[in-house]
């Protein structure tokens, strides 16, 4: 992880040890010591064991203690946190495709094993909002839906799940949506009555809003289709310009952009503006990063390897004001020197790193953190000639990389590939 420093720009890295493939992360005040806290969802490939949560307590002076961790459910797909059983300390709520679970906050920064509920169908993504206005979280799941429609469609929906204000949750009712809900976002859109939820469907290419949810039976007051042209990919609510009304801004699932829509009233019927990003995001979160008291917009990269954040350069001043971003790179690259090549970062050259280079290629297997060492001939792209490179170099007499080779050194030629870490050249 990184600390901003109050400008949008990062300073040192700070590295935690994590257990295999966090695939959610999220910052919250567990121990209620006024600093934040790091909680980590992640994926073990051992199809033994199971799937875990991390907890990383914050001592105040921007240093964590040892992780903690808590077994959830296989494949987890969301995680939530929110006050689930009234006593004022945040819990977290873990989604995977068949179930979900529960771990109360027991205080200090501890957490209660988790309790686990099945679930029907194909759990996708999760939202928590006090649906009966009750006092208490409720949790709401989307994804795929048991059965099919009339059509022969798979169905898609938010199945709502109801606290007991315990943390107990229970099947409440299902809302059909589109056939393929992967994302939620609950909130008040328009004043009304009723939580109000986005959905994005993957597959129909748009954004769904559905508006005052009837607790009784599931039934919005309204809903509107937000046509986005392509499949979107994470989408987040956030008032930017101070108007006292949530905006909603979209990602597309293939494409390198952000689309933010203004808010009238609960209504986004009005032609999005466009911003391009260097990388389509599949999630994104708002929050102040420049302390100017308006949210900002931070995205993660499909990769998973960069971060863009957006700096709101709206102005305050109401609703005749259209709230602006600016999407930027999330601070200058700190580059870390390394040796081309070494793909496998072991501090030498050998048919590992071609192995390595094609694995990330075909295999789907990341890379370990600094893509440069893998552009063997330096043209600013990883692909199957630097492999091939590597090979002929290795055992047909061709020329050697180019540097840096044989010491440590930064990249002489700007590309976007970047290196943040390399460990044969970490002092």
């Amino acid at each position: 992880m990184t600390w901003l420093d109050g400008h949008g720009l990062a300073g040192e890295p700070l590295r935690l040890s994590l257990s295999l493939n966090p695939t959610h992360v999220a910052a919250l005040d567990l121990d209620q010591d006024s600093d934040l806290d790091l909680v980590t969802a992640n994926s073990i490939p051992d199809k033994r064991l199971s799937d875990n949560v991390s907890v990383f307590v914050q001592d105040g002076r921007r240093s964590f203690g040892d992780r903690r961790n808590y077994a959830i459910g296989k494949g987890p797909v969301a995680l939530a946190h929110g006050d689930l059983n009234a006593d004022a300390r945040p819990d977290l709520f873990a989604l995977d495709p068949g179930s979900f679970s529960v771990l109360l906050n027991l205080g200090s920064g501890r957490l209660a094993a988790a309790l686990a509920a099945k679930l029907t169908g194909e759990a996708r993504a999760a939202a928590l909002a006090d649906l009966d206005a009750d006092g208490d979280l409720d949790a709401l799941v989307a994804g795929g839906l048991p059965g099919a429609r009339l059509t022969g469609e798979p169905r898609g929906g938010v199945c709502a799940l109801l606290n007991d204000g315990k943390g107990t949750l229970r099947k409440s009712f299902e809302l059909e949506t589109g056939s393929s809900p992967a994302a939620i976002t609950a909130g008040d859109l328009d004043g009304g009555a009723g939580v109000d939820l986005i959905v994005s469907d993957s597959g129909a290419g748009g954004i769904e809003v559905l508006l005052n949810i009837d607790t009784l039976d599931g039934r919005p007051a309204r809903v509107d289709l937000l046509d986005e042209r392509t499949p979107p990919g994470a989408h987040a609510l956030a008032d930017l310009n101070g108007d006292a009304r949530l905006e909603l801004l979209s990602s597309a699932l293939d494409e390198p952009l952000v689309r933010l829509r203004e808010n009238r009233g609960g209504r986004w019927d009005g032609e999005p503006a466009t911003f391009h990003t260097l990388e389509p995001l599949t999630h994104l979160h708002a929050a102040d990063l420049t302390g100017d008291g308006l949210p900002d917009v931070i995205g993660r990269a499909k990769s998973g390897t960069r971060v863009v954040w957006m700096e709101n350069v709206s102005s305050p001043r109401g609703p005749d004001e259209p709230p602006e971003i600016e999407p930027r790179d999330c601070a200058p690259r700190r580059e870390s020197p390394f040796r081309r090549g070494d793909a496998t970062q072991d501090g030498r050259l050998n048919l590992g790193d071609a192995v390595a280079i094609l694995a990330e290629l075909f295999l789907g297997k990341p890379e370990a953190g600094c893509a440069d060492a893998g552009d063997v001939d330096d043209d600013g792209r990883v692909n199957l000639t630097d492999a091939i490179e590597l090979l002929q170099s290795l055992f047909a007499g061709k020329a050697s990389p180019p540097a840096p080779l044989d010491v440590c050194g930064p990249d002489p030629t700007a590309d976007e590939l970047g290196c943040q870490a390399f460990l044969p050249c970490t002092p």
